[in-house]
Order: structure tokens, then sequence, then C-alpha cells
């Protein structure tokens, strides 16, 4: 980290684009020791300027990691009771967070499996609000999972170009399919919900959710009109926001491929490629604004096909699964 630290504030000090860009393209990516417990680091947020709290899409646990020691989980939140929605298949494939003051905002992926099967499970819109337990932070459902997103979405009048409710009757990465990815506070209020899949004429689809804290009081929801971005044909992997600058890791509709990281100011603003970044070697699912003191991004990468002692992640036992962080600063 100390690493990290010098590079931003030398940038800083140089106060140029160009000098900015090179030291990035130096520094590239830093990683530390792997995250262990779990594989598939699909959803995050942070919930000091030193820990994160992190999503599996292989279940409904939440662990709690130090940002920069790596190691085993400092906590584990099972909420296998609260989201259960079937019971041939329980995890809820949570692949978006957003925190919105005390609470943290969850999405499934609202999408069917890969052979195009319904999984119930997967439909969820919830909170967790954070709570102190004897002095250490405690995360608790908030009000109710909400479970008819897609049928809403699927209503809206401007979302009508995108038949969601057709997509949603095809595998998740089969062209034109379902795969909600990403959440994000919004400026103005509410969160933004990003869709991996489908891109509909090649640009990544965002929709405002201006009431989520009611939304899981029981309340309808409210949208406000959805937004293209031209992000290179690619779809959304998740988002995040540093207070003036929306970060959007970008990535293809269906299995592998080239992750663009992208800046965007909102609005009518165009985003930008942020080309100095790589992620040779990773699969990024999660993006997170890593506290006020080291202005760094934290990239997540979903491990879950990684090949660890000759095995695949996720066919490893619980405590020897692993996956990695890389830490980009923030000019």
């Amino acid at each position: 980290m100390a690493m990290i630290h010098d590079t931003v504030r030398i940038a800083r000090a140089l106060g140029s684009v160009a000098a900015v860009g090179c030291l990035l393209i130096l520094l590239r990516l830093h990683a530390g020791e792997p995250f262990l417990g779990c594989c598939g680091s699909s959803a995050a947020v942070m919930l000091d300027d030193e820990h994160f709290v992190v999503a599996d899409d292989e279940d409904n646990r939440l662990r709690l990691y130090h940002s920069t020691q790596g190691g085993q989980p400092i906590d584990t939140w099972n909420f296998d009771k609260e989201l259960k929605a079937e019971k041939k298949s329980v995890e809820s494939d949570l692949e978006g967070a957003a925190r919105v003051g005390n609470l943290i905002f969850w999405i499934g992926s609202h999408g069917r499996n890969k052979d195009g099967e319904l999984r119930p499970g997967r439909h969820v819109f919830f909170a967790t609000a954070i709570r102190s337990r004897k002095g250490k932070p405690h995360l608790e459902i908030h009000g109710e999972p909400y479970r008819n997103l897609l049928t809403d979405l699927d209503r809206l009048p401007p979302l009508a170009f995108a038949r969601l409710g057709e997509a949603g009757r095809l595998p998740p990465k089969a062209e034109g399919g379902l795969n909600i990815e990403s959440l994000c506070p919004r400026v103005g209020g509410g969160v933004w919900i990003g869709l991996r899949n489908p891109i509909p004429g090649g640009l990544a689809l965002l929709v405002p959710l201006l009431n989520p804290e009611q939304v899981v009081q029981g309340q309808p929801p409210r949208f406000a009109d959805p937004v293209r971005l031209p992000l290179g044909g690619l779809g959304l992997r998740d988002m995040a926001f540093d207070g003036t600058t929306y970060w959007i890791l970008a990535g293809p509709s269906a299995g592998p491929g080239s992750t663009r990281l992208y800046t965007w100011k909102g609005g009518a603003d165009a985003p930008q490629h942020r080309k100095e970044n790589r992620f040779q070697g990773l699969n990024p699912e999660a993006i997170v604004v890593q506290g006020s003191n080291s202005r760094s991004l934290i990239v997540l990468s979903d491990d879950g096909g990684q090949r660890v002692q000759g095995k695949r992640c996720e066919n490893l036992p619980k405590s020897e699964r692993q996956f990695r962080a890389v830490h980009v600063p923030i000019p």
C-alpha cells in the first residue's frame, strides 16, 4: 500500500495528465495476498476506509475482509434463511451492491441458469443495515427482499425496446439474454441498476431506481428514464462512484474476454476509456472506491475458474477457496 500512496502523491504533485498517465502505466496493478473463503467475488462495498464486504455469486453469505491484508474473512453473515426462494437451488446469484448511507443494497442477477432453467431465487433485491454488535460491525436484513423487479422493468414503456421479458427467458449469456450485474449509488438519489446483458444496439443499459429504501419497505419501485452508454459494445460488470466520477467495469455479455475501465461524469457526458489500465490474468467483476485517504480503486476478480493446486477454485474445499484483488490509484 505504501507504493500506492507514494504514486498518488507524486501524481498529484506533478499535476500533469500525461505524467499521471505515465505513472499509472508504470504502476499498472498492485496485488496483495489473496482473500480466502470464496472464489466468486461478484459484488462489494466499503464498510469503512479499511474494510470491504463481499458477496459470492455461489452462496448467500456476505464476508468482511481487511482491504489490504488478505487472508480469511474477519466475519461472515449467512442469509440463507432470509433469501431462500426455492428448495432446489438456494443461491441468489448476487451480482451488485451499493451503499446508501447506513444501508447496503444487493441485487441478484435476475437471470436463468446456464441451461435456461428458471431460478426464482435470483430474482431478489434486498438491503442490509450496518449495525454495531459488541463493538464490531454487524450486518442484518433491513425490510423485506423484493422479487418483482424484472416484471416492473419489463412493463416500463421507456424500456420496451430492450424486451427484458423475452431476455429473461433466455440463458443469461445467450445473445439477448438477461443478466443484471451492477448496482451503484446515483447522484440525485437512488441507485443505478446496470445490465451486462442484453446490450441493445451495442449500448450498455443503466436504469435509475429512485426509491430503493421504500422498495424494501413494501412500496412500489419508481424509475427514471434509462441511460444507454457507449462502452465499445460491452455490458456493465460493475460500477462505483468516488464523489465526482463514476468508475465502470465493462465486459462482454458472455464468457471471458477483455475488461475495460471507463470513467463517466453522468448525464450526457460520454464515458472515457481508461486505456492505461489492463487486467491481464484477472476476471474483474467488482469495483469499489477505497476511502478518502488512499483514494484508490479496488478491483476484485471472480476466480471461480482459476486453477489452484491443479483444481478449479470453485471445486476446492471452502477453506481453500480464494480470490484476488488489485489496487488502482485515483490521480
